[in-house]
C-alpha cells in the first residue's frame, strides 16, 4: 500500500458513557484511510459526522487519552515504531495520548508484533486514565547487563565472540525505547517461531551477535536464514526454561534490593 493510497477500513469507536445519538456506547463506520492518515484524527473525525456528536470529545482542546486495538485482538497496542524503525514499548502515559498512523500499525501487523484484523480497527476513549498496573520492579542497566552475560554463558559464546558485542550501549538504547527488563524483550520475541536476525536487528537496534543471543537465549535454532522455535524440541525447551529461570531468579534478587531490610 502507497502512502498516498487509501484502503477502506471500518473503525468501531467505544465512547465512556452512552450518551450518544445512538444511545451505545459504540458506533461503527466505514472510511478510506491513507497510511500516513492518524488514527486518532479519524476517529475525530467521524464522531463529528454524528448528529449529536460527544462534544465534550470533538470540541476537546486537549487530546482525549484513548486505547486502539485491531478486530480479533484481545491485546490493546502498546508497541510503536520510531523514524529508523526500532520497536519502541510505549508505557501507559505515553501510550494513551500516542498518535498511530495507519501506516505504523500495518507494518506492527506485518512483523508479527500485533495481531488482529488490520481492516477493523478499535479505538476506545477513555473517562480517566486509571492506574497503569505493572510489577513494581525496576531493572536497572547493570541489572540487565548482567542478564544478558548470564545468557551468553548458556548457549555457549565463545569469549572473543562477547567481546565484539556492545552490550551497554545496546541496552541504553533498548531501555530508551522503554525496554526495561529482559522480560520486554521477551514478549516480543515469543510473539512469532521464526524471525530473522536482520528484524531482530532492526526492532531492538543491535548487532548480529546480541540479535543471535536473543534468539539463541529463548530457544530459537538456525535455519539458514531464518531462525525457528520448536516448542517441540527439548533442546529448545530446556534453553528457554532456563531464560525464564534467571529471570525470575534475577527479578526477585532486585525485589529483595529494594524491600527495607
Amino acid at each position: 500500500m502507497k502512502s498516498n493510497s487509501k484502503e477502506l477500513i471500518t473503525t468501531t469507536i467505544i465512547f465512556p458513557d452512552d450518551n450518544t445519538v445512538y444511545g451505545t456506547k459504540a458506533c461503527s463506520f466505514k472510511t478510506f484511510i491513507k497510511e500516513t492518515d492518524k488514527i486518532r484524527d479519524i476517529a475525530i473525525k467521524l464522531l463529528k459526522q454524528l448528529e449529536n456528536e460527544p462534544r465534550y470529545i470533538t470540541n476537546s482542546n486537549s487530546k482525549w487519552p484513548i486505547l486502539i486495538k485491531l478486530q480479533n485482538s484481545n491485546f490493546n497496542i502498546n508497541y510503536g515504531l520510531n523514524q529508523d524503525g526500532n520497536l519502541r514499548l510505549l508505557k501507559w502515559e505515553d501510550l494513551v495520548y500516542y498518535d498511530w498512523t495507519y501506516g505504523e500499525i500495518r507494518r506492527l501487523n506485518a512483523s508479527g508484533i500485533i495481531d488482529g484484523n488490520i481492516k477493523h480497527i478499535t479505538v476506545e476513549f477513555l473517562e480517566g486514565l486509571g492506574a497503569a498496573g505493572g510489577n513494581g520492579l525496576e531493572w536497572s542497566a547493570e541489572d540487565c547487563i548482567s542478564f544478558i552475560e548470564s545468557i551468553i554463558t548458556i548457549i555457549n559464546f565463545s569469549f572473543k565472540i562477547i567481546e565484539k558485542i556492545n552490550i551497554r550501549s545496546s541496552i541504553k538504547i533498548a531501555r530508551k525505547n522503554g525496554f526495561e527488563s529482559p522480560k520486554d524483550i521477551r514478549n516480543v520475541i515469543e510473539r512469532k517461531n521464526v524471525w530473522t536476525l536482520q528484524e531482530i536487528r532492526k526492532l531492538f537496534h543491535t548487532d548480529d551477535i546480541l540479535a543471535a543471543t536473543y534468539l539463541m537465549g529463548l530457544g530459537f535454532t538456525n535455519k539458514g536464514k531464518y531462525w525457528v522455535y520448536n516448542n517441540n524440541d527439548p533442546s529448545s525447551l530446556k534453553i528457554r526454561a532456563k531464560w525464564l529461570e534467571d529471570e525470575k531468579k534475577m527479578a526477585e534478587e532486585i525485589q529483595n534490593r529494594t524491600l527495607p531490610h
